[in-house]
């Protein structure tokens, strides 16, 4: 299996351009490792290694290579998108075989309550504005506390701010702190505990608009 490095130099335009189709390389990857767990036939230890390896890599890329309240470049959300798909596919594959495989999926698929923020980056004239939420397929981050409590995001998005709350359901989370706690990793920030998960309607529990100008807060 091929060794792959994604995010060589963060956000230097050339990531840009050759990131999203390394991501997509990594998918491959894990849809073929998945492919052979289904046939009931295990991947060379070698070859897991290095698919952890540029699990791991592209991980880093998603945590430390984005900014709150800013989006992804398109072609890279597209490619994260098949990333966090094959990587959820990985790991329900991981759920049905043995001992080892199975502590994986325990540890990574997330199933409980869910936190996110929405709102501005420095420099939007717009603050006042409300960002909606986006209902679709597509892996976003999230977190197991509740971001009210987390300085980090507080000072990094400003104006009104969009609470979700969200419950898991059939389909769960991807624990990055899981990661971090199984191969010794510092994927996920300390301040956070994240876990990536798309936003759907059905799984939605509350909104909340968070007006600093104002004392009352709006929900839905």
């Amino acid at each position: 299996m091929e060794r792959i490095v994604v995010g060589e130099t963060g956000w230097a335009d050339i990531d840009l351009k050759v990131d999203p189709e390394k991501l997509v390389t990594i998918s491959e990857q894990m849809l073929s490792v998945s492919e052979m767990f289904d046939a009931h036939r295990l991947p060379s230890e070698c070859d897991i290694k290095t698919l952890f390896d540029n699990i791991s890599n592209a991980l880093h890329k998603w945590t430390e290579s984005t900014y709150v309240g800013v989006r992804k470049d398109k072609k890279l959300e597209n490619a994260y998108t098949k990333f966090f798909d094959a990587f959820y596919k990985l790991l329900i594959c991981f759920s049905l075989t043995d001992e080892k495989y199975r502590q994986i999926a325990d540890r990574m698929l997330f199933h409980g309550t869910l936190y996110r923020y929405l709102g501005h980056s420095s420099g939007v004239n717009k603050y006042c504005s409300r960002v909606e939420p986006e209902y679709n397929g597509i892996w976003v981050s999230w977190s197991k506390d509740d971001v009210r409590d987390i300085p980090y995001f507080n000072t990094k998005l400003y104006g009104v701010k969009t609470l979700l709350i969200c419950e898991t359901g059939n389909l769960k989370g991807i624990d990055l702190s899981g990661w971090d706690a199984l191969f010794d990793t510092n994927i996920v920030r300390p301040s956070e505990s994240e876990v990536v998960y798309p936003t759907i309607k059905e799984s939605m529990v509350k909104v909340i608009y968070l007006d600093e100008d104002r004392e009352d807060d709006e929900d839905e």
